[in-house]
């Protein structure tokens, strides 16, 4: 069985994965924009890299 690439991502380099969650929070917490625009920024950085837990 293959592990799930997040929890290897997170494993193996968990330095740049706490950075990654970081941008994907500051993003989220950004004042001006709508809840839904937040959501499509959210959806756009998980789907560049292919995250499979969003």
């Amino acid at each position: 069985m293959n592990p799930n690439p997040i929890e290897l991502f997170e494993k193996e380099f968990s330095g740049l994965a706490s950075k990654y969650d970081d941008l994907v929070e500051a993003q989220l917490s950004l004042a001006g924009l709508n809840g839904k625009t937040k959501q499509l920024i959210n959806i756009a950085i998980q789907t560049a890299n292919r995250n499979p837990r969003e």
